[in-house]
Formats: structure tokens, C-alpha cells, sequence
């Protein structure tokens, strides 16, 4: 009894049920923190927000394949929007403190790096924008699930009575 309790975590989740949340966590430290570190090494803004539409497509992909996670579509395309747009966030704060830790002299000249910035951010947005509207193309219609299922028992009642009919017409023909 003790031993149950003991692999129980608060609210009654135990830590094997909470591996999706901690990929989730992974992807976005890894996403945050290396957008940072490509931002203060001065990489091309590109390179920067392709490493930002790998991550989130990596999370993606294994939150999708991954049967230890069993998350749905609809949930991984919610959480690959919200990464992207925590990444854009990151990536415009980062960029505005470059901008006010410039001298104001220079400020004019960051214009075009601002710009950059921007773009980069904006990429990790559109992607988990479109990674969420993939994942909604593969969840189920539940709506027209159930009619094409009321289709298929309304069909197979209706075999049903006209064999039972038949069975009946050949036990009246028989006796």
C-alpha cells in the first residue's frame, strides 16, 4: 500500500503520465536557449529561425510517433503553436535589448538588424501555425464518424429483416 502511494505525485499523477510535459519543457528550454546562444554569437538571422522550425518540427514528430506519449494530434499541434509563439516572443525581447543596450548613436544602424529580428521571430510562429493545422487534418471527425457508423447499423438492420424475412417465408414454405 505504501509502495502505491509512494509512485504517486500530487493530484494523483504519477511521473510516467507527465512525460509529455517534460518533452514539452525540453523543446521549449532547447528552443529558447539556443535561440538566444545564435542570437549573441551573431549567426545568420536564417540559421536562426531554421534551428527554431527544427525544434518545434522535432517535437512534433515525436510527440506524434512516440506511443509512450499517446498524445492526440489536436494536442501537439496546440502545444507546437504555443512553442512557436513563446519562441517569437523570446526572439523580440532578445532582439529590443540589443537595440536599447546599443548606443544611441548606433541605434540607427540596428534598424536593419531589428528587422532581421523580427522575421526570425515571426518564423517560429507561422511554423507552429502551420504544424497546428497539419495535426488537426489527422484528428478524428467524430461528428461524421457517428453518422457513417448509424449509415452501416441502419444497412446491416435492414439486411438483418429482409433475411429474417426470407428465413421466415422458407419455415412457412418448409411446414
Amino acid at each position: 500500500m505504501a509502495r502505491a502511494n509512494f509512485s504517486r505525485r500530487m493530484h494523483d499523477v504519477r511521473s510516467r503520465d507527465s512525460w509529455d510535459k517534460i518533452v514539452l519543457l525540453i523543446a521549449f528550454i532547447l528552443g529558447v536557449v539556443g535561440g538566444i546562444a545564435l542570437k549573441l554569437l551573431g549567426v545568420h538571422p536564417f540559421l536562426t529561425a531554421a534551428f527554431a522550425a527544427i525544434v518545434l518540427c522535432l517535437y512534433a514528430l515525436i510527440a506524434y510517433i512516440s506511443t509512450s506519449l499517446r498524445l492526440e494530434p489536436e494536442v501537439i499541434g496546440d502545444n507546437s503553436y504555443y512553442l512557436g509563439f513563446l519562441f517569437t516572443l523570446t526572439s523580440l525581447s532578445v532582439t529590443l535589448y540589443f537595440v536599447i543596450q546599443g548606443a544611441e548613436v548606433d541605434r540607427a544602424k540596428l534598424i536593419p538588424e531589428v528587422i532581421s529580428g523580427f522575421g526570425v521571430a515571426l518564423v517560429s510562429t507561422i511554423v507552429g501555425v502551420f504544424i497546428r493545422v497539419l495535426m488537426m487534418q489527422f484528428r478524428l471527425d467524430i461528428v461524421s464518424r457517428e453518422r457513417e457508423t448509424r449509415v452501416e447499423i441502419d444497412e446491416a438492420a435492414r439486411h438483418l429483416r429482409i433475411e429474417m424475412a426470407q428465413a421466415l417465408q422458407q419455415m412457412k414454405l418448409f411446414t
